[in-house]
């Protein structure tokens, strides 16, 4: 039972981690929002709030 819980919480890290890779690449005046459901980011140039004017 130890042995899988310790698999799962490890899994769980890399998934961490490669998330973590991954938003390094974003610019540092980056938004980012996080999904409370999924394990999902969203990434925006401007504050998410704000109206484009393009």
């Amino acid at each position: 039972m130890l042995v899988l819980l310790g698999a799962m919480l490890t899994a769980g890290a890399f998934g961490d981690f490669i998330m973590y890779a991954e938003l390094r690449k974003e610019k540092n005046t980056a938004w980012i929002l996080d999904d409370p459901s999924l394990p999902r980011l969203y990434v925006y140039s401007e504050h998410p709030g704000t109206d484009s004017t393009d």
